[in-house]
């Protein structure tokens, strides 16, 4: 719904139809390609497919700070490190999706890197900014605190999430998915979420 309303504004603005500015939190998240975590009521992975590339996904955020529901994982998930041989293998077009198979088989989350992802303070501000949306809640707009919810549900520990599990199942899912989606760009995705973007 929002990313539709990002649309009709680009093309009010493109028409030259003079609108109110979108608040400042607002953000239109940038062209890089995105993967969209599908959550369950109850905060549990159902699906992660590819962001469509027509569309740019919206954002709030402060400053360059605690942008949601757009994430980064700023490390790969995968902590096992990789032979020359087999970034080569990832890295190759033709072998890449094997390649990622293989390695599912002996891949590990790298739950160092991620044992306090998304961290307190931003934790905190998704609290916060679903209190300020209360008031959307009865209209077309509630997926947006449906959003939070799922997230909080999934992620934070006082509300009984599980961060790390929740990207273990983030990163077992696309390893199942690599096997019967065909879309290049999704494996680009997988593969730079999994083991990072390293060239050799």
């Amino acid at each position: 719904m929002l990313n539709e309303l990002v649309s009709i504004e680009r093309g009010v603005t493109l028409a030259r139809i003079g609108t109110n500015h979108r608040h400042p939190d607002v953000r239109v998240a940038g062209k890089k390609r995105t993967l969209k975590v599908q959550l369950d009521e109850k905060g549990r992975v159902t699906a992660v497919v590819l962001v469509p590339g027509a569309l740019s996904p919206w954002t709030l955020r402060d400053g360059q700070h605690n942008s949601f529901p757009l994430v980064q994982f700023k490390k790969p998930l995968w902590g096992t490190p990789l032979t020359d041989l087999q970034r080569e293998m990832v890295a190759d077009k033709k072998n890449r999706r094997q390649a990622l198979h293989q390695l599912a088989g002996i891949a590990h989350l790298d739950a160092a890197a991620y044992a306090n992802w998304p961290g307190k303070k931003m934790i905190t501000r998704i609290r916060e900014r679903r209190e300020q949306l209360v008031p959307l809640q009865d209209g077309v707009a509630s997926v947006v605190l449906a959003t939070f919810d799922r997230f909080l549900r999934a992620f934070d520990s006082t509300a009984g999430g599980d961060a790390l599990r929740t990207i273990e199942s983030v990163a077992r899912r696309i390893t199942e998915d690599i096997e019967r989606i065909a879309q290049d760009d999704y494996l680009e995705c997988a593969v730079a979420l999994l083991v990072g973007e390293k060239k050799t």
